[in-house]
């Protein structure tokens, strides 16, 4: 079993340069739209006449992105050609109405040595989009020692400075989704490490959980906010859903130009789906959400919405 591990240096050094620009937002305002859906906020839904046998096609057609989700022992290879950078899903901080939630945040950052890499700096100090925040708003500025080898990803944050006092408990989480999307494969242990090679109490070992406690109830992973995307496209993520009943739509200023429904693996707990849109070249909003079996008597539907560009 051999051990993989990158190297900061100079890489790191180039990619930070490009910082700046990496994270600049279109014109037409993801940050608010995705703002005001996490506010719970209800949606007329035209009467869903789908029929169930369609649902499961639709599900279908995402399994090949599911199962590359779910692969055997961790790898993670360096980049090559020198990217200067590289599409990933770092683990974000949102506010639900049960209280804070790691949602997955797919951007473009500095290209570092590895997709790995490049997606936890991304996690620790990145700026994530659409109004959430960081799983670690004043996360110091530490050395990433990293390392994957079969089954264990070991993640060593140190410095000149001694372990942090107190470090927030999604951290831990928001790390080990992040290893999980990067490495496609959501068995991982997570070995977290805080002072470098000293022993601290904070060290911990965990792996990623697929909990309302700490995922938001609908996600949105395979399309990031202003991407620009092919048609068709697949869209998946987890969704907590009643009956594992997900619903979306697809709006062109704000009028609905398609939509449907699709069924997540397993009911009430986060768990994943995937669905197809077939749209015409132009500008979007996918909205994804929870059904709501109460009729209103109960607690709003979580819904998730991005801004998107069907080319």
């Amino acid at each position: 079993m051999s051990t993989q591990t990158d190297d900061t240096g100079e890489t790191q050094v180039r990619g930070w340069l490009h910082h700046a620009v990496a994270d600049v937002e279109p014109s037409h305002g993801p940050a608010d739209l995705r703002g005001l859906e996490r506010q719970h906020s209800r949606a007329h839904w035209l009467p869903l006449t789908l029929a169930a046998a369609m649902a499961t096609v639709l599900a279908l057609a995402g399994t090949a992105w599911v199962a590359g989700r779910t692969g055997g022992p961790g790898t993670d290879p360096t980049l090559t050609g020198e990217p200067s950078t590289v599409a990933v899903v770092a683990y974000a901080v949102t506010q639900t109405l049960d209280g804070p939630r790691l949602v997955p945040d797919r951007r473009t950052v500095p290209a570092l040595s590895s997709n790995l890499r490049s997606a936890l700096v991304a996690t620790l100090h990145g700026t994530p989009r659409g109004g959430d925040q960081r799983a670690w708003p004043d996360a110091p500025e530490t050395d990433l020692d990293l390392a994957v080898e079969g089954d264990l990803v070991t993640i060593g944050l140190g410095g000149p400075e001694s372990p942090p006092a107190e470090v927030p408990p999604l951290l831990y989480q928001a790390l080990a989704w992040t290893v999980a999307s990067a490495l496609g494969d959501e068995h991982l242990a997570v070995e977290i490490g805080f002072g470098g090679t000293q022993s601290s109490p904070l060290d911990d070992t965990v792996t990623p959980s697929a909990s309302l406690d700490v995922l938001a109830p609908v996600t949105i992973e395979s399309v990031g906010a202003g991407e620009l995307v092919d048609s068709p496209f697949t869209v998946a993520g987890r969704a907590a859903a009643f009956e594992g009943t997900v619903t979306w739509q697809l709006l062109d200023s704000g009028e609905v130009v398609e939509e449907g429904f699709t069924t997540a693996e397993e009911c009430c707990v986060p768990s994943p789906y995937s669905f197809e849109v077939d749209a015409p070249p132009g500008p979007y909003v996918l909205r994804v959400a929870e059904t709501d079996p109460s009729g209103g008597e109960g607690r709003r539907p979580y819904a998730e919405a991005v801004h998107l560009t069907v080319e």
